[in-house]
């Protein structure tokens, strides 16, 4: 799944094997922390509302959503098994 083409998605940073280094990353070549606080920012939602992270990838924004607001539930999808399975294991920590 490494080859262009070969996979319905694009993993993080373009292969499979990048996969654990993305959100590190990212972190130090984008300024990914300040827009998503941003966002994060301009979401209200409600007691009990339900947010889709749709392509959530390792789950940063998903994570960052459920410090800022406890009370709503929170659902990542993404096709990437690899990329789900680190925002699984950083929800845990």
């Amino acid at each position: 799944m490494d080859s262009p083409g070969t996979a319905p998605y694009t993993p993080p940073l373009g292969h499979r094997r990048l996969t654990p280094l993305y959100d590190t990353a990212i972190a130090l070549m984008t300024r990914e922390r300040v827009w998503r606080r941003a966002l994060v920012g301009q979401i209200e939602p409600r007691s009990g509302d339900r947010i889709l992270d749709i392509g959530c990838g390792t789950g940063t924004l998903a994570l960052m959503l459920h410090s800022a607001c406890p009370y709503v539930e929170i659902i990542g999808l993404d096709p990437d098994r690899d990329a789900l399975y680190k925002a699984r294991r950083s929800s845990d920590d």
